[in-house]
């Protein structure tokens, strides 16, 4: 009996927060957190590859095995194998079934000196096109991240005056500050 009780009272859970009708995952009174904190993942990864018409656009080099519609390329499927962020270099895997091709654009960030694709140049903070027919194509993207140590951010609102002790260390699109 004393199970059941245990069991009644996570059934009637009332809130324990300033707005009582507010129990959306267990937090009463910042719902929005916890439902909206996650939504961000999938986001990130429905905006990754964009199509338009016959064409393809990976915005973003992650991870991800997709089927295109059959509009691109008669329903290509893509496989992008990488670590990146933490490495530049990404191999994307395109098969495009028989009697059908597309053209993949390639988003090139524009800290991305250097890049190049299956070892042709391709130009940093551009989109760099790849017609691709049918069959299985490899493309090999790679984007080589220098470490920069930049200074001078500058004060709150004012870019002239930079701070003497501010400064970045950039990675590739990585990030890390220090003080």
């Amino acid at each position: 009996a004393g199970g059941c009780r245990a069991h009644r009272h996570l059934l009637h859970d009332v809130p324990s927060g300033e707005d009582q009708t507010a129990n959306f995952y267990g937090v009463s009174h910042f719902p929005c957190c916890i439902t909206n904190f996650p939504q961000g993942w999938p986001k990130f990864v429905a905006s990754a590859v964009l199509t338009h018409g016959n064409a393809f656009a990976v915005a973003s080099f992650l991870p991800l095995n997709a089927t295109l519609p059959d509009a691109v390329g008669g329903g290509a499927t893509l496989l992008i194998e990488t670590s990146y962020p933490f490495a530049g270099e990404a191999v994307l895997t395109v098969s495009v079934p028989q009697g059908h091709s597309t053209t993949a654009y390639l988003r090139i960030p524009g800290w991305a000196a250097g890049a190049s694709v299956n070892g042709q140049r391709a130009a940093n903070g551009t989109v760099h096109a790849v017609p691709l027919g049918s069959g299985l194509a490899t493309l090999r993207v790679r984007l080589p991240q220098p470490i920069r140590v930049e200074r001078g951010w500058g004060v709150l609102g004012n870019v002239s005056s930079p701070p003497a002790d501010a400064a970045v260390v950039r990675r590739g699109p990585l990030l890390f500050s220090l003080r």
